[in-house]
C-alpha cells in the first residue's frame, strides 16, 4: 500500500512499486550468486596482492587467504551473537520480574 497525495489529504493504493516487487526465482538466484562470487573475489584478493607483495611463497599465501576466509566467518557471526546476547538479557530480566 502506497500514499498518494491528493487535495483532502492522502489516500492508499494497492500499486507496488518495482523497487518493492518481488523478482522472478531464476533472477534471483543469478543475482545471488554473483553476490557470493563478487564477496569472494574482494575478500580473497588482498591476502592475495599483499603475499604477492611481500615475495611470500604459494603455500603461505595459502595461508593467508584461509585465515582472511576465516576471518570473514567470524565477523559475519558477531551480528547472530550480538542479538542472541540481547535476547538473553531479557529473557533473564524478564523471568526476574
Amino acid at each position: 500500500m502506497i500514499a498518494t497525495g491528493c487535495k483532502g489529504g492522502l489516500e492508499m493504493s494497492d500499486h507496488i512499486h518495482p523497487v518493492d516487487q518481488q523478482l522472478p526465482f531464476g533472477r534471483m538466484a543469478a543475482l545471488g550468486l554473483q553476490h557470493v562470487l563478487v564477496m569472494y573475489a574482494g575478500a580473497v584478493a588482498v591476502p592475495l596482492i599483499i603475499g604477492r607483495a611481500l615475495k611470500l611463497p604459494p603455500d603461505q599465501v595459502g595461508i593467508l587467504v584461509n585465515a582472511e576466509l576465516f576471518a570473514c566467518g567470524l565477523v559475519t557471526l558477531i551480528p547472530c551473537i550480538d542479538v542472541l546476547l540481547v535476547v538473553l538479557i531479557f529473557l533473564m530480566l524478564s523471568t526476574t520480574f
